[in-house]
């Protein structure tokens, strides 16, 4: 019986040490699976950065070939037409589009510069500025532009504290935009280029730098 007893426990001890063995093969083999997924996805994640990346280079791209057919079609516009309002009319259009804004307007000081007006405008209703006047100066986003003589760029209206958030502009939702002043020859500033989206920081520097190069076509 001592002999059965001794083989008995040998047996057991020959397991334990097997078992401890196969769930530290077990273990060893789980952190294996986990780092080899970890890797898969990691590698997955580059992989959809770099692709990512790419895709942006060439909305870019697209992008900067769109505008560059914009400034030549308006540069060829403004040669052969005579019609000064068909070429504001194309210019604002052409300005909403090409920033990806949600409006575009053309304004111009009256009244000795103490108000303004819309002379154009693009994605705005019919009716929206029918016998509506713009407070110059600090009153709204144009006026400041064009008091300041320099390219406004506002991220959100909401905070904004530089100028009036004007009426007509918070009624529709609008949060960002640029505004930019066209100096003429004898150094009057009278007109303005105007673009506005729903967003937040909406705009970037390439919509900047396009504005101010379709701005030198008025």
């Amino acid at each position: 019986m001592l002999a059965a007893a001794l083989h008995r426990q040998e047996f057991l001890r020959e397991w334990q040490d097997g078992a401890v063995e196969g769930l530290a093969l077990g273990v060893l083999i789980l952190i294996a699976i986990v780092l080899a997924a970890r890797n898969i996805t990691v590698s997955y994640q580059r992989a959809e950065t770099l692709r990512q990346d790419a895709e942006n280079a060439r909305d870019v791209a697209r992008g900067q070939s769109f505008r560059q057919q914009v400034l030549s079609a308006l540069g060829e516009h403004a040669l052969e037409t005579d019609d000064q309002q068909s070429f504001l009319d194309r210019l604002a259009e052409s300005a909403r589009l090409a920033t990806g804004a949600d409006y575009a307007s053309i304004v111009r000081t009256e009244s000795a510069g103490q108000q303004m007006s819309v002379v154009s405008s693009s994605g705005w209703p019919e009716d929206a500025f029918a016998g509506v006047f713009l407070p110059a100066g600090r009153g709204s986003h144009t006026g400041y532009a064009i008091e300041t003589r320099s390219t406004i760029v506002c991220d959100d209206f909401a905070t904004e504290d530089r100028f009036v958030w004007h009426e007509a502009v918070r009624r529709q939702g609008i949060r960002s935009g640029i505004a930019v002043p066209i100096i003429s020859e004898n150094r009057d500033v009278t007109i303005c280029l105007h673009v506005l989206k729903i967003c937040p920081n909406g705009f970037h520097s390439d919509d900047v730098y396009f504005m101010e190069s379709i701005a030198h076509l008025l």
